[in-house]
């Protein structure tokens, strides 16, 4: 339940769509850096 709950607040503060939307545009500005990058795509 204490699992489920963490993912949920993760969820709601960065949901698939809108983290896809932000690290597409730092993509396209080049402002990520590969570090950076990296840890996002893990997540």
């Amino acid at each position: 339940s204490k699992e489920a709950t963490a993912d949920n607040q993760v969820s709601k503060e960065a949901t698939p769509e809108t983290t896809t939307k932000k690290k597409s545009i730092e993509d396209e500005n080049g402002e990520l850096p590969p570090a950076k990058k990296a840890r996002m795509s893990t997540e």
